[in-house]
């Protein structure tokens, strides 16, 4: 029962649950508002389950420096597990670089450019 976790810097936001899928496809969209230039994506997969806590299957981190033209990339990703060089499967993503005036009450002094968010697809 896969679950993901989006995380950049101490906001994030997770995704429904697939039941009894080894091969799932969200099809959700998400925003996360990106706080500074050397922000990164951090993706964690989880089994669920609701009894004794979701179990740790995988991760990857996306480095969203060079992310400044609003092009949306499709990439694979490879999800690390625990033990170093396990590499446990793959996780299709898509995602950019957007402007979002909404997310604009993070400014907290007018010098400061208004926050850019990512969506992840």
């Amino acid at each position: 029962d896969p679950l993901v976790t989006f995380k950049i810097g101490s906001e994030k936001i997770k995704s429904t649950v697939k039941k009894k899928s080894l091969n799932p496809e969200w099809g959700e969209s998400f925003q996360l508002p990106v706080k500074a230039s050397e922000a990164v994506l951090e993706v964690l997969v989880d089994d669920y389950d609701m009894a004794s806590g979701n179990d740790f299957i995988g991760s990857f981190e996306v480095p969203l420096n060079e992310l400044n033209d609003c092009v949306e990339r499709r990439q694979w990703f490879t999800l690390n597990g625990e033990e170093e060089g396990a590499e446990v499967g793959n996780v299709l993503l898509a995602y950019r670089l957007v402007h979002n005036p909404e997310y604009a009450p993070f400014v907290e002094e007018e010098s400061e450019p208004e926050p850019e968010v990512i969506e992840l697809t």
